[in-house]
C-alpha cells in the first residue's frame, strides 16, 4: 500500500477530525501544534499537541498530547505518537506526557518508543467530584442557559439608566466551568448590547481550573481572552486558583479588576490573593458577598487578612506578593472601580465629579483618642459601619448623624426581617438545618 507521511494541520483541521471520529473528547481551542497522518489523499488521522492539563506540571517544556484520532488504519496511532515526540523535542521541550483509558491498552504507544510512569487514581470523592464529572449536563443546559441569557439581557434593556441613571444593569455568569463556547458567545453578545460590562465567579476553585482545561486546554482567562470577553469592564469575584503569574498579566493588559471580597467565605474561610493581585499590578476593588453588609468591615478584613497572607508568602520566591495597606483598599472601594467602568464622575472627590460622600468619624471612643489623627484613614483600621456619620448621592443626604433619613429605619429594618424570616421557615420546614449533606453546599 501507500506509504504513510506526517503533514502538518492547522487547529481548525485537527478539530474537524476530532469532531468526526473522537469517541470520547469534543475538539479543543488551542493547541501548541498539530500533525496529520496521510495514506495518498486522504487523512487517516491527527494529533493535538498542547501545554499539559494538570496545573502542577511545568507550563513550559512539557507538552502534552491532548487529542488523538484515527479511523482505523494499522499503525496511525504510533506513527502520530512518534512525528509528535520529535516534533516536541525539536521545539525544545523536555517531556512530553499523555493520559489514556485503561480501556485503550497503550499498544500504540509503546510500539512508538513511550514508557509508562504511572497509573493515576480518582479524587476521594471518586469520578462523580466536581472535578472529574460527565460534561454532558453542561452541553444538555446550553438551551435553558441560553434562554437565561435572553431573560437577562431583556431586564437590562428595560432598566438601563432608571434612577435618573444610577441603574445600569450587567450581565453575570456563574464561573467559566458552567458555560461552553455556545453561551459564552451569547453572553458576549448580550454584554456589547448592553455596553455596561461583565462579571462573574472568576477562578474560585482548582477544579474550576482543572475542568476548563480539561474542555478547552486551556485556562480560564486564556478562555475568556478567546472569547473575546476581557475586552470590556470586567468584574472577577474570588480568583482563588488564578495563576498569577501567567494569568495576572493577561488580567492587567486588559484592565480587568479582581473583586476581592474578604468576608465571603465567612468565619475560618479561604484565604484570598489580594497580595498576589497587588504584586501582578492588576486592578483590586473591595467588594461584599452575602456573609458582611457593613462595607467597613470589609476593608478592615481584606488590609488585616491580606497582610497575614504576604507575611506568610513573602519568603516563597516562585510567588510575587505585595503587603497591603489602608490606602490600597481606599482605593480599591473608590477610584479602582470606577475607573474600570470608564466613570471619572465616580470615585473621587473632585471638581465635576458627582457628590458621593461617605463621612466616618474616626476620633471618638472606640476608633480614636478624641482628637482628628495626623492621618485619619489608618484610624479606619479600628472603625465598623456604626462609626458612618452621614452618607450623600448625587448631593442627597441618605444618612445624617448616624440615622437612615430617606425612610423609616424600624420599618424597613422590619420589613427585611419578614423576608429572611420566610426564608429561615422554608429552610425548616426542608429539615434543612438537620441535614448535613444539605447543610453543607
Amino acid at each position: 500500500g501507500e506509504r504513510m507521511i506526517a503533514v502538518p494541520l492547522t487547529l481548525k483541521q485537527a478539530n474537524e477530525v476530532v469532531a468526526r471520529l473522537h469517541r470520547h473528547h469534543r475538539p479543543v481551542v488551542g493547541h501548541r501544534f498539530s500533525i496529520g497522518a496521510m495514506v495518498g489523499a486522504v487523512l487517516v488521522g491527527a494529533i493535538i499537541i498542547g501545554r499539559p492539563v494538570a496545573r502542577c506540571c511545568n507550563q513550559t517544556y512539557t507538552f502534552e498530547v491532548t487529542r488523538l484520532v484515527t479511523d482505523g488504519t494499522k499503525n496511525a496511532c504510533s506513527f502520530l505518537y512518534a512525528r509528535a515526540a520529535r516534533a516536541a523535542e525539536a521545539m525544545g521541550a523536555r517531556r512530553i506526557q499523555t493520559y489514556t483509558l485503561p480501556s485503550e491498552g497503550g499498544g500504540s504507544l509503546r510500539a512508538a518508543g513511550w514508557t509508562l510512569e504511572a497509573v493515576t487514581s480518582p479524587t476521594a470523592a471518586g469520578w462523580n467530584s466536581r472535578a472529574h464529572q460527565d460534561d454532558a449536563p453542561l452541553f444538555a443546559s446550553e438551551d435553558e442557559t441560553l434562554r437565561e441569557i435572553e431573560r437577562a439581557r431583556a431586564f437590562g434593556k428595560k432598566n438601563m439608566g432608571r434612577s435618573d441613571g444610577r441603574i445600569l444593569p450587567m450581565m453575570t455568569a456563574h464561573a467559566t466551568d458552567t458555560h461552553t463556547e455556545k453561551t459564552m458567545r451569547a453572553m458576549k453578545a448580550a454584554c456589547d448590547d448592553l455596553g455596561t460590562g461583565f462579571h462573574l465567579h472568576c477562578v474560585q476553585s482548582r477544579e474550576e481550573a482543572t475542568r476548563v482545561k480539561n474542555l478547552w486546554q486551556v485556562s480560564p482567562v486564556e478562555w475568556l481572552e478567546k472569547m473575546g470577553m476581557l475586552d470590556q469592564p470586567v468584574f472577577g469575584a474570588h480568583m482563588t486558583a488564578v495563576d498569577w503569574a501567567n494569568e495576572g498579566p493577561i488580567l492587567k493588559k486588559h484592565g480587568n479588576v479582581f473583586s476581592h471580597c474578604p468576608s465571603a467565605g465567612g468565619a475560618g474561610g479561604p484565604s484570598m490573593p489580594y497580595p498576589d493581585a497587588l504584586a501582578a499590578g492588576v486592578a483590586t476593588n473591595i467588594g461584599i458577598d452575602t456573609h458582611s453588609n457593613d462595607y467597613l468591615e470589609n476593608l478592615k478584613l481584606a488590609v488585616l487578612i491580606g497582610q497575614v497572607r504576604y507575611w506568610h508568602l513573602r519568603g516563597d520566591k516562585t510567588r510575587s506578593v505585595k503587603e497591603p495597606g489602608i490606602w490600597d483598599a481606599i482605593e480599591g472601594a473608590t477610584r479602582v472601580p470606577a475607573d474600570a467602568l470608564k466613570r471619572k464622575d465616580l470615585g473621587r472627590i473632585a471638581a465635576g465629579a458627582r457628590a458621593d460622600l461617605v463621612c466616618v468619624d474616626v476620633s471618638g471612643f472606640l476608633a480614636g483618642s478624641g482628637a482628628l489623627p495626623p492621618e485619619p484613614l489608618n484610624n479606619l483600621l479600628y472603625c465598623n459601619g456604626m462609626m458612618v456619620r452621614h452618607v450623600m448621592t448625587d448631593g442627597r443626604i441618605q444618612i445624617y448623624d448616624g440615622q437612615l433619613a430617606v425612610d423609616d429605619e424600624a420599618k424597613v429594618v422590619a420589613e427585611g426581617g419578614r423576608v429572611v424570616q420566610s426564608i429561615w421557615d422554608q429552610l425548616q420546614k426542608d429539615d434543612w438545618y438537620n441535614n448535613p449533606q444539605t447543610r453543607g453546599r
